[in-house]
């Protein structure tokens, strides 16, 4: 719930100017309560605002401001597995808001016990290997939020103790590492271990070439 709330707090003053107003408010009418987040910004514009709550959508298509444009859809992802729901709208004359509703019913008690989320080693392990904190902290979120136990290591030799001593049930690797290409990570857990990896790197984000992946393929 604080990831969601921290999340659009802190989308609103990217894509708005500076001395703009940025409120949060709630409102209850005793079965609901919603939170808002209002500015009076330049507000969604022509663009429908639902679809911001899609992955990888920016506010402005062509901006300085860096992001993976995830914030929105895991707010949503975050209001959904607490059965709440987000929405967002333009204001009148201008600017923008996000309200999010959550039920103040209490949950109904014969919910199986099993349903709450509890950290257990049946749990599928994750072991993401990413130097950029902002996109480790994202998968490690996304990761979490689909019930899953997260390791993380921003260097190869530190992903190498890791998946030695936790046993991952799947790798996510960055190739960019700032110590050794990951490839090298690659090559040397593949000399004991069939673990799945996924490559994160893009076209343009350094690191080897993906060919060069060819050899340890398995």
């Amino acid at each position: 719930m604080v990831q969601l709330i921290v999340n659009l707090l802190e989308n609103a003053p990217k894509y708005t100017p500076p001395g703009t107003t940025i409120t949060l408010s709630a409102r209850s009418n005793g079965k609901v309560l919603t939170l808002l987040v209002q500015d009076d910004g330049p507000g969604f514009g022509i663009r429908d605002p639902e679809s911001m709550f899609g992955k990888f959508q920016r506010g402005r298509e062509e901006s300085e401001i860096t992001g993976l444009g995830l914030g929105l859809a895991i707010c949503r992802v975050i209001s959904q597995l607490h059965g709440g729901a987000i929405r967002a709208s333009n204001r009148v004359p201008h600017g923008a808001c996000f309200e999010v509703d959550f039920s103040l019913q209490s949950a109904d008690a014969s919910t199986p016990a099993a349903e709450t989320r509890v950290w257990t080693q049946a749990m599928h392990l994750v072991l993401i290997v990413e130097d950029d904190p902002a996109i480790s902290g994202i998968l490690r979120m996304l990761f979490e939020l689909n019930h899953c136990r997260v390791v993380t290591a921003d260097t190869c030799e530190r992903a190498l103790r890791e998946v030695q001593s936790h046993r991952p049930d799947i790798c996510l690797v960055d190739l960019g590492l700032p110590d050794r290409d990951g490839l090298q990570f690659i090559e040397k857990t593949r000399l004991w271990s069939p673990v799945p990896i996924i490559v994160l790197n893009g076209p343009n984000a350094g690191g080897p070439a993906p060919g060069s992946l060819r050899s340890w393929r398995r």
